[in-house]
């Protein structure tokens, strides 16, 4: 059974040769992990990005031809991937609020998934 191991970034993801680094580093060893998975959103604050096929495009040249690596891109809100998680967000939260919608595309965009979330962490 393969094992997860997550490794967040308080920010956006790491470019070029940072990116590739650190995924050679994460499959090396006894320990390595089986794959890598890159999450990043397309709107990262400094327009690294043109559109997901763009982020994806680069994440592959920036990590070469590595085939235990898969770049995935959230192209609206970032936040949309926690919420098939919402019992657990909930439970760190310590808030009752239902969610939003399981489904990301679901969810108002008048009011995204990380309006939910900020609200039910500012209402403890």
């Amino acid at each position: 059974m393969p094992r997860l191991d997550f490794f967040p970034y308080d920010g956006r993801i790491p470019k070029g040769e940072q990116l590739r680094l650190k995924v050679t580093k994460s499959l090396e060893g006894a320990e390595g992990s089986d794959h890598v998975i890159a999450l990043t959103d397309v709107y990262t604050g400094s327009r690294d990005f043109e559109d997901a096929g763009d982020a994806k495009k680069k994440m592959r040249e920036w990590v070469g031809k590595e085939p235990r690596f898969s770049g995935h891109v959230a192209l609206y809100e970032f936040e949309a991937w926690l919420l098939p998680y919402w019992a657990d967000i909930k439970a760190l939260s310590g808030h009752s609020k239902a969610a939003p919608g399981l489904n990301p595309e679901s969810v108002n965009h008048m009011k995204p998934p990380s309006h939910h979330i900020k609200e039910m962490f500012r209402d403890r």
